[in-house]
C-alpha cells in the first residue's frame, strides 16, 4: 500500500511538541505548499498544559508562525472539517496526540492517508497513560508505532514501529523526550518512502497479543495507599509526576500532590507510624515513615505551584 498519494497539503491532527517537531521535519526535508493543523479549541489547551512545565516536551502550537501553516480549531471532526480537507490536495493526514474520535465516514474517506502515531509497540499497550503504566510495571523502555487508523482503538495495520532501552530512573519526562525522538525517525522513514514513490507495507496486528490501558486522571487515580511498601510508593509518585498533576495524600483536609521523592532507607516500620513525618531537613525536604522504610519527599505541589515540603509539613504532621 502506498501511503499518501500525490498532493501538496499535509494535515496534522493533534497538539503539543510532536506537532512542532513534525512541522520542522516536513519543512526542512520536504516543501509543502500547505500544512493544516486540526486541533481542539485553544481555550481547552490551557487546561491540558497546566502541569507541562518543560518546553522540551511541550510547545504551544498556537505559537507556530510558519507562513505555510494554518490552524483549525474544532470540537469534533465534523462534515465541515471533511469538506475543508477534501478541498485541499492532501498527501497525508497524521494524528499525533489527537483528542478526536475518528468516525466511520472520515476513516473511510481518507483510509489510505490516515495514520496515527502511538507511544508503544502495538498491539501491546493500546489505549492511554502508556508511560504511567509502564513505570508502574518497572519497565525502562520507550517505543513508537505508526499505524493506519481503523474504527477500533489503536488496532489498525502497522506501518513502522521502533523500540529503545535507555530510560533512566523512571523519569517520566525522559519517556516523553525519547518517544518523541522515535516519532521523528518514523516520520522521516514514511516521508522518504512517499517521495521515492515506494510502496509501504502495512502489517495486520495480532489481537491475541494485544493489551489495553485506560486513560488516567491524577485527581481520581493518584491516591497513595499508606500501606504500600515504601518502594512502591516511590514508583507510584514517579509514575504520576510532571507533566501530570502528581500522586497525592492528605494533610488534614488539604490534598497534597507529591511531585518528587526518593526512597531514603529500608527498615521495618510499625504500621502505627505510616504517614508520620520523621524529620524536616535544612534543604526543605522531609522524611516520612512508610511500610518497610523512609521516603524522602523532595517537592510537592499546591495547585500548580511547586514548593518545598517544609513550607507545609511540621514534625507533628501525619499524612493520610
Amino acid at each position: 500500500m502506498v501511503v499518501g498519494h500525490p498532493g501538496n497539503t499535509f494535515i496534522l491532527v493533534g497538539w503539543g511538541k510532536p506537532i512542532f517537531n513534525f512541522i520542522k521535519i516536513i519543512n526542512h526535508k520536504f516543501k509543502f505548499n500547505n500544512i493544516i493543523i486540526i486541533t481542539h479549541p485553544k481555550k481547552k489547551h490551557f487546561k491540558d498544559t497546566l502541569y507541562f512545565d518543560d518546553n522540551r516536551i511541550y510547545e504551544n502550537i498556537f505559537d507556530i508562525n510558519d507562513d505555510n501553516v494554518k490552524i483549525i480549531e474544532t470540537n469534533q471532526i465534523s462534515e465541515k472539517i471533511i469538506k475543508i480537507i477534501k478541498k485541499n490536495n492532501v498527501k497525508l493526514i497524521i494524528s499525533v496526540g489527537s483528542k478526536f474520535i475518528f468516525k466511520k465516514k472520515f476513516i473511510k474517506t481518507f483510509s489510505s492517508k490516515l495514520v496515527n502515531f502511538h507511544p508503544s509497540l502495538l498491539p501491546d499497550e493500546r489505549g492511554g497513560a502508556n508511560f504511567t503504566f509502564r513505570i508502574l510495571q518497572k519497565k525502562k523502555f520507550v517505543a513508537a508505532t505508526a499505524h493506519f487508523i481503523d474504527e477500533n482503538i489503536d488496532s489498525g495495520n502497522i506501518i513502522y514501529k521502533l523500540k529503545k532501552f535507555n530510560i533512566k530512573n523512571y523519569d517520566l519526562k525522559h519517556y516523553f523526550l525519547e518517544t518523541y525522538k522515535l516519532y521523528n525517525l518514523i516520520l522521516i522513514k514514511i516521508l522518504d518512502k512517499i517521495y521515492k514513490k515506494k510502496n509501504i507495507m502495512a502489517k495486520k496486528q495480532i489481537d491475541l497479543n494485544a493489551t489495553y490501558f485506560n486513560k488516567i486522571n491524577s485527581t481520581k487515580h493518584g491516591k497513595i495507599n499508606l500501606n504500600w511498601d515504601v518502594n512502591d510508593i516511590d514508583i507510584f509518585i514517579k509514575a504520576f509526576s510532571r507533566p501530570y498533576k502528581g500522586a497525592y495524600l492528605y494533610l488534614g483536609k488539604k490534598k497534597i500532590y507529591i511531585i518528587k521523592s526518593t526512597q531514603y532507607k529500608k527498615q521495618k516500620i510499625h504500621p502505627f507510624l505510616f504517614g508520620k513525618i520523621k524529620k524536616i531537613a535544612k534543604d526543605g525536604t522531609v522524611l516520612v515513615f512508610f511500610s518497610n522504610g523512609l521516603l524522602k519527599i523532595n517537592q510537592i505541589s499546591l495547585g500548580t505551584k511547586l514548593v518545598k515540603p517544609s513550607s507545609v509539613f511540621k514534625l507533628s504532621s501525619w499524612l493520610k
